[in-house]
């Protein structure tokens, strides 16, 4: 499972979505969970 900032999310999302297909990404703000991309 890959873990990233909500801004690192946002400024590479396309690059997020090819990632996902092969493991879940877990985004943060401020060290908290705010989504997981599946």
């Amino acid at each position: 499972m890959k873990i990233v900032s909500a801004i690192e999310a946002k400024t590479h999302f396309e690059q997020f979505l090819d990632s996902v297909q092969r493991e879940p990404v877990v985004v943060t703000k401020k060290d908290r969970l705010v989504a997981i991309m599946l």
